[in-house]
């Protein structure tokens, strides 16, 4: 039975150009403005969003990956991610995220330490992805919030980081070759990980919980959310 431990925050206040607005008023006002489609889009896609399990990538220097794992987490219908940057040099990539950046969660760090601690209070569960182990992503208890992570392309996660983590584990595999692209691993990870919270109910949101993040994601998808904040700010909400 898996607990139910709150390790994620969604608040029901929105800030915007230093003003906070209750998520009510923003849910009625940016209704009226989204097209039916997008809306009904939005409802089903926070109907089954988890905060359950998410990615954490450490020291990668190659930006198509990075968006490329963006992508993957967002399609698998995970909300949150975290990006260590141990260097300022990142290998430019013309790929993009194809929008995916928009409705994550996204947390940078400088420190891998400082991005470990922060995980582990919220009650996460951290294992590093490494070829030197004989766990597989399979024995992980994911009725348990879990984060996996990611180290860079030439060598791995840092030893401090797997030091500091619950275990290791890694993708089993059949053939020859050793190891994975990065982003595929991710993305092997991140549908795996999917399929194994199903049933959990900690996984999804509550409906008060889809509700406030059903606004923020409004607010997202408008083309031009200053004028609406604007018109809330002048005429208030109807």
């Amino acid at each position: 039975m898996a607990e139910s431990v709150k390790h994620y925050q969604i608040s029901d206040l929105i800030e915007f150009e230093g003003k906070s607005y209750s998520a009510k008023d923003i849910y009625h006002a940016f209704s009226e403005s989204v097209t039916s489609e997008r809306f009904e889009r939005i409802k089903e896609v926070v109907a089954q969003r988890s905060f359950h399990f998410l990615p954490v990538l450490e020291g990668l220097y190659d930006q198509g990956n990075i968006s490329a794992v963006m992508r993957s987490t967002e399609a698998m219908g995970f909300g949150e991610l975290h990006i260590v940057e141990l260097s300022d040099r990142f290998k430019e990539s013309a790929r993009v995220t194809k929008g995916a950046d928009k409705w994550l969660d996204i947390h940078k760090w400088q420190y891998s330490s400082r991005c470990l601690s922060s995980l582990k209070a919220r009650g996460y569960q951290v294992f590093a992805t490494s070829l030197d182990t004989q766990n597989s992503i399979a024995d992980i208890d994911y009725s348990k919030p879990t984060a996996f992570v990611f180290g860079n392309e030439k060598d791995g996660v840092s030893p401090e980081l797997l030091n500091a983590c619950d275990g290791k584990v890694k993708i089993p595999m059949y053939g020859f070759v050793q190891s994975f692209n990065i982003s595929v691993a991710a993305a092997l990870c991140l549908s795996f990980a999917r399929h194994q919270i199903r049933g959990f109910e900690n996984a999804l949101l509550t409906q008060e919980e889809q509700f406030n993040l059903s606004a923020q994601l409004m607010v997202r998808a408008h083309v031009n959310p200053a004028s609406i904040f604007a018109n809330i700010k002048e005429h208030g909400v109807n």
